[in-house]
């Protein structure tokens, strides 16, 4: 369905040819092949352009680089926008605290997963990858998996003991652990590594 026809720059049709976004953008909103006028011939193309001068030529290039990159950032901007508004959606539909309906317990589940794989993969960047690594202590080899249980039995002592620390939440530590071993694990054995 077209809209109004809208009045194209010179610079976009000098060699008879029309980009399907700027078409769009000038009021079409058919299928990107529907363009302002009719598609000329490879020979029409070549005698229109063979008409205009080296300047015209490099004026007329330019004028649709820099409407690809407009086009470009506003595709951008647009991309962004969505995804703002999708990262909103995602906090309206899975953070318990904001939800006003009752959850099921598959709600339930997918929050926690989202959101601890959301920590685990912002502290993994944070320390550089540091938990898939072995380390030596007082001259002692330790494994990444090793260091992994020494900081889940501690979470678990926590738990035994009845002992918070802060903000501190010592399920969320043990369960973030647990998946961080298993992913240890899995890392390890695709690399062949024991």
């Amino acid at each position: 369905m077209r809209k109004s026809k809208k009045e194209v720059p010179a610079s976009v049709t000098k060699c008879g040819y029309t980009p399907a976004p700027v078409a769009t953008q000038f009021g079409y909103t058919e299928k990107p092949r529907v363009l302002l006028e009719p598609m000329p011939t490879l020979d029409e193309v070549l005698a229109a352009c063979g008409k205009m001068t080296e300047e015209e030529r490099v004026a007329d290039c330019e004028a649709g680089l820099r409407e690809t990159a407009r086009l470009e950032a506003l595709a951008a901007a647009e991309a962004a926008r969505q995804e703002a508004q999708d990262a909103d959606q995602y906090d309206q539909e899975y953070r318990c605290s904001e939800v006003s309906v009752e959850i099921t317990p598959e709600d339930a589940i997918i929050f926690v997963c989202q959101d601890m794989k959301e920590l685990l993969l912002s502290k993994n960047k944070s320390y550089g990858g540091a938990a898939f690594k072995d380390v030596t202590l007082a001259g002692m080899h330790v494994s990444a998996e090793k260091a992994i249980l020494v900081r889940m039995s501690d979470k678990i002592r926590r738990l035994q003991d009845g002992e918070e620390y802060g903000s501190e939440n010592t399920v969320e530590d043990l369960i973030g652990y647990g998946l961080l071993l298993q992913a240890v694990r899995l890392y390890k054995t695709q690399r062949g590594e024991k």
